[in-house]
């Protein structure tokens, strides 16, 4: 089954080799994906998603949503912040 491991430091190599093993992508069957020939975003179009939202714009976007979907992660719904 395994070895039994009192050592201190060889416990923590232990651990640590378990935690590497387990995080460690080892598939090499995953597609390769290239990228030289996809369309870009223009140096304009960057610049709109990169901007600022304005309070408004902000606003306007949570008013639009609908406000008896689930809750987030936070426990709030929606209609929570629509109305505050």
């Amino acid at each position: 089954m395994g070895v039994m491991v009192e050592d201190p430091r060889e416990v923590k190599k232990v651990i640590v080799s378990y935690y590497e093993r387990l995080y460690t992508k080892t598939e090499e069957w995953r597609p390769q994906l290239e990228m030289e020939n996809c369309p870009r975003v223009s140096a304009e179009d960057n610049l709109a998603l990169m901007h600022l939202f304005g309070s408004q714009e902000v606003f306007e976007s949570i008013k639009a949503c609908a406000g008896d979907k689930a809750l987030g992660l936070d426990g709030y719904s929606m209609e929570f912040f629509k109305q505050c």
